[in-house]
């Protein structure tokens, strides 16, 4: 019985494997005509073994149907096609779905089915090209399907120094088609040695290296007579000359301003500034090659009209056009680099040769005061850049690389003032201040968090015992910072005092406390800095009216009552959007249980759940005369969070958060300039987040260190029209 047991096992096994070899076969890729098989070596490339059989890399990829031509393996079995592989075609014209795959970018897709992304792009409608996920279906539009041309696609090999930037500029491309074409999750991190599909071209060779004279400054002075017609020629007389008058001294002069070996983003490797210039084209040449006409595009740099990413390291002569003056600048092709040219009138000439100017100090130079009204809207984010230093300068150059220009950043009190009153530790600030002033954003610095010494209900954030203790603290930060905080933000949710999120130390909200707390906080700020902006805090949308919580239309309304109006510039709101989108009306959402969670509560306090909140805060401002201050969002998104049941119930996909965002933006472009301002999104993730923080759940990035992860929110609000 046992025996025959065995034997009844044995045969399904032996037919199991028997079916699974067949359709083994039966799956394995078929060699055409020509073609060959090649098991992959150690060390082995797609580029190397296009160069071993004569034929292409991209002709490799799209016999194998290879989703990145980085990834192959030793052992892999590649079809290697020879002698002009032409592929089995599809009739002209027709349509193909997909089913993306992971891995999958719209490039390797077109590859695949012998079509472009442009076309995959406009067949689908697709708003961002580098936005696609896991299970989408696209229509293919495709025609005859042939081998690319060889000339389509180029193998560079990385070297030392490189960047996407500088490899994007020598072979005439952009990075974001090499990124789509090798599938790179991260920008910031290639390595010597790896071989990127460089798309579109071939690359061509650099001009021959030329010797070249490294140019002095050169001074321009202005004529000391205006110029007029010349006479007719006639015999110069035989009279003395006049005597010669000087000049004053009116000249461009150039400096190194700062250099920075700290970690940063590709790209961000020279910064140049004229001052009092605008949009003037600049010049950068080195014995290689030139780059000329390259033009500030970027406002939020203030003064600085341009920067690049030269090939590395070596020495570099940059000349701003008209100004007649170069400057030789030595790069390391690491850090960054800022360059400034400035006019001094009556000034000293320029260094004599080999005398070195004075270079200033590292901290960047203090901005000029900024109006107390925005453009509407502005664009922030809200980073965490206090306890992981290693972070901040990659999280800061998302955020301007993004186009966006302001950064909210907490400054917790008792970190700085925690010891006793009066001992102050401005380490952290310091350089936080620094680094956000060196990627030229404006900061807005949320201040509470009480230490032990001022009570306030400890450790809950609370206001001290004495309101004037928080003064005094403004009063000394606000000094030492003038000029470089744009921003100050007077706490944090003071309508709520929610277990677990009490922001008013255990106590009821009150808006004649916090009406107290922000009048003398407003005064200190003013008294050290009058042109700093003084926002109000943040209050938080909610429905509940107790001792818990306090509707934020209310806590408004308290405030104006108690005569908060002439204490801030700007009033702060929170504007979560729920599980709709930004479009909609309150009034539905109040009217829908499916969209306000069946909340008990009146008609007119459920319609909070939407975006779209900040209107009715607006409405109480104007009723109050306050219609000409603008208001900062300093909260507002989106979640995705399938762990908390508190937020659960409105999550959104990833896809439809970045979806929101954009449309976010727009919306309040189109309908509440101009009084809306800035508007910072949450948020850069801090990278101690994990799967069980409520807030990584609303972030446009992964806490990830040090590869960096974007979530599809990064991509489109950076690709967005600002």
């Amino acid at each position: 019985m046992k025996a025959n047991l065995n034997r009844l096992t044995i045969l399904p096994l032996l037919l199991a494997l028997l079916i699974l070899s067949v359709s083994f076969v039966q799956g394995a890729p078929s060699v055409q005509a020509g073609g060959k098989v090649h098991v992959v070596q150690w060390g082995d490339t797609v580029y190397s073994l296009a160069r071993r059989y004569g034929t292409t890399v991209a002709a490799i990829v799209q016999a194998n149907n290879l989703a990145n031509p980085n990834w192959v393996y030793a052992g892999q079995r590649l079809i290697i096609p020879t002698g002009g592989t032409v592929y089995p075609p599809t009739a002209p014209g027709t349509t193909t779905y997909y089913t993306v795959q992971k891995g999958d970018t719209l490039y390797s897709i077109a590859y695949r089915y012998g079509t472009t992304v442009s076309a995959i792009v406009a067949a689908n409608n697709i708003y961002n090209p580098s936005c696609i996920y896991a299970g989408q279906r696209l229509v293919i539009p495709t025609g005859q399907l042939t081998s690319l041309p060889p000339a389509a696609v180029t193998c560079y090999t990385v070297r030392k120094g490189d960047t996407l930037v500088f490899i994007a500029l020598r072979h005439g491309t952009t990075v974001s088609a090499i990124a789509l074409a090798n599938n790179l999750a991260n920008l910031s991190f290639i390595w010597v040695g790896q071989c990127l599909v460089i798309p579109g071209v071939v690359t061509a060779p650099l001009p021959s290296t030329r010797p070249i004279a490294v140019p002095k400054p050169i001074v321009v002075t202005p004529p000391s007579v205006p110029i007029v017609s010349p006479p007719p020629i006639v015999p110069p007389p035989t009279v003395a000359p006049p005597p010669i008058v000087s000049p004053v001294p009116v000249q461009w002069v150039g400096y190194v301003l700062t250099t920075t070996t700290k970690y940063v983003a590709f790209g961000e490797v020279l910064r140049v500034s004229v001052i009092g210039q605008k949009d003037l084209p600049v010049t950068v040449s080195t014995e290689t090659w030139s780059t000329k006409g390259l033009t500030g595009s970027k406002p939020e740099f203030g003064e600085y009209t341009c920067e690049f990413a030269p090939l590395g390291e070596g020495t570099f002569t940059v000349t701003p056009e008209g100004l007649g003056v170069s400057l030789d600048v030595e790069l390391d092709g690491i850090g960054v680099t800022y360059v400034e040219f400035s006019q001094q009138p009556g000034g000293k000439l320029p260094p004599d040769e080999g005398e070195e100017p004075i270079v200033p100090s590292a901290t960047p130079p203090t901005p000029g005061p900024k109006p107390l009204r925005m453009n509407s809207p502005e664009y922030g984010m809200q980073a965490f850049l206090w306890w992981r230093p290693e972070t901040s300068h990659r999280d800061l150059g998302l955020i301007r690389d993004a186009g966006f220009t302001w950064v909210k950043q907490s400054f917790a009190w008792r970190e700085i003032e925690g010891s006793a009153k009066g001992s102050f530790g401005w380490e952290r600030p310091d350089r936080i201040v620094h680094q956000v002033n060196e990627f030229g954003l404006d900061l807005i610095a949320r201040v509470d968090h009480q230490p032990q010494w001022a009570g306030g209900g400890f450790p809950q954030n609370g206001p001290p015992d004495n309101y004037q203790d928080y003064a005094d603290f403004l009063y000394a930060m606000a000094s030492r910072y003038k000029g470089r905080i744009r921003a100050y933000q007077i706490w944090n949710e003071p309508n709520l005092n929610v277990a677990g999120r009490s922001e008013w130390g255990g106590r009821p909200p009150n808006p004649a406390e916090y009406t107290a707390l922000l009048k003398v906080a407003y005064e200190a700020i003013k008294r050290a800095d009058p042109n700093a902006m003084v926002i109000s805090a943040g209050l938080s949308p909610t429905s509940r009216w107790d001792d818990q919580a306090m509707p934020d239309e209310e806590f408004l309304k308290g405030m104006y009552a108690a005569g908060a109006k002439p204490y801030f510039d700007v009033f702060g709101a929170h504007g979560a959007g729920y599980k709709v989108p930004p479009e909609t009306d309150p009034a539905v959402v109040a009217r829908d249980p499916a969209l306000n969670n069946n909340d008990p509560s009146p008609e007119e306090r459920k319609r909070i759940y939407c975006f779209r909140h900040v209107e009715d805060l607006r409405r109480i401002m104007v009723e109050n005369g306050d219609g000409d201050k603008q208001i900062a969002l300093l909260e507002f998104g989106w979640t995705s969070d399938p762990v908390h049941p508190e937020y659960a119930w409105f999550r959104v996909t990833e896809e439809e958060k970045a979806d929101y965002l954009v449309r976010a933006y727009q919306y309040a472009k189109q309908h509440w300039s101009p009084w809306i301002g800035v508007m910072s999104l949450i948020y850069v993730a801090d990278p101690d987040w994990t799967e069980s923080h409520e807030q990584y759940w609303w972030a446009i990035t992964y806490p990830d260190y040090p590869e960096m992860r974007w979530r599809p929110a990064y991509v489109a609000v950076k690709n967005m029209p600002k």
